[in-house]
């Protein structure tokens, strides 16, 4: 039996990246999954690769800075399905960098408002649709709350409070029989793929980094999506209030 079968999954931005990637991988689980973004034009092309895949899809376009638009497709979602059994709230806005002293209010407030304004607005509407039988939510943090990455004050700012969002919600959820866990992963998302120019080229190096354990960047749906698998399955029914990093060794190397 597939993992995820007769399962309600929501994802959050699932019009590419990592949503796409777990949007995929739960849909090969057996889930039916309802996913929504805010470029509808990526969220169609998504739902559609979904479907070819015989999938059951569910998706509509939603902005998550907004409460009414998250209300909407919560109705959508529980008027097709039935209900939620898994929410992964993998929506963010990645805005360019600049050293804290110019990073502008606007930017930093559109940041933390989609990176972690939006986590708490899924999670604490969808916790009466799990109250009753338990779920599994997964957030995503990321290395640069972890490392402090510089020229990335608003998005450092709002993975780190995911972090604390999340192990907040694991202790006032766990008796309802709600797993709540975060992920720090490291990608190859499209946005790191438009940067690079060069086929041949590190992707550490065009990205600043050191090199990681493994020596490579995950790919979205072989190495994050198998984690959020996990834990949206039973497998995972004893692990709450977790972080758990995806980035081939890269946070735990000196």
């Amino acid at each position: 039996m597939r993992r995820l079968e007769g399962r309600v999954a929501i994802v959050t931005g699932a019009g590419q990246g990592l949503g796409l990637g777990i949007a995929k991988r739960f849909s090969k689980e057996g889930a039916t999954v309802a996913i929504c973004d805010l470029d509808g034009e990526k969220l169609q092309e998504t739902a559609e690769a979904l479907a070819s895949m015989g999938s059951h899809v569910i998706h509509k376009a939603c902005d998550v800075t907004s409460g009414e638009q998250i209300d909407s497709f919560l109705e959508y979602v529980v008027e097709r399905a039935g209900g939620v059994d898994v929410l992964v709230n993998n929506a963010a806005f990645i805005p360019g960098g600049a050293p804290l002293e110019n990073y502008g209010e606007d930017r930093y407030l559109r940041t933390i408002d989609v990176g972690v304004n939006s986590v708490y607005r899924f999670m604490t509407r969808v916790f009466p649709l799990m109250k009753d039988k338990g779920g599994k939510i997964i957030n995503f943090s990321s290395l640069a709350a972890i490392r402090g990455d510089k020229s990335r004050g608003g998005y450092a700012a709002a993975k780190a409070a995911v972090v604390g969002l999340t192990r907040v919600a694991a202790n006032d959820w766990g008796r309802y029989g709600i797993n709540v866990n975060c992920i720090a992963p490291m990608g190859m998302t499209e946005k790191w793929a438009a940067l690079m120019t060069d086929d041949s080229a590190d992707p550490f190096e065009v990205f600043g980094l050191r090199s990681n354990a493994l020596g490579y960047v995950g790919d979205p749906e072989k190495h994050i999506a198998p984690v959020a698998l996990f834990l949206a399955c039973e497998d995972s029914d004893y692990v709450t209030g977790a972080l758990i990093p995806a980035d081939g060794g890269l946070c735990d190397l000196e």
